[in-house]
């Protein structure tokens, strides 16, 4: 939990991993699609898409900056 990990990739690129894990047990019967879904577990994943959308973002305004100075 709030673990940083170094990967050591020397990629071009950022590479971010996020893992959920629901806590909703599932047997061998069932499946997610076989019960309702609840918005439990919606926050996380809402903010960790707004973090994303705000890097991307943040660094298209940066480049165009640079690429229209």
């Amino acid at each position: 939990i709030d673990e940083i990990v170094n990967l050591f990739i020397n990629a071009p690129y950022e590479i971010g991993v996020l893992h959920y894990a629901s806590d909703t047990p599932i047997s061998r019967r069932q499946s997610l699609l076989s019960k309702s879904l609840s918005y439990f577990g919606v926050d996380a994943t809402y903010a960790t898409s707004i973090g994303v959308m705000q890097l991307i973002l943040q660094r298209e305004i940066k480049r165009q900056r640079e690429r229209s100075a």
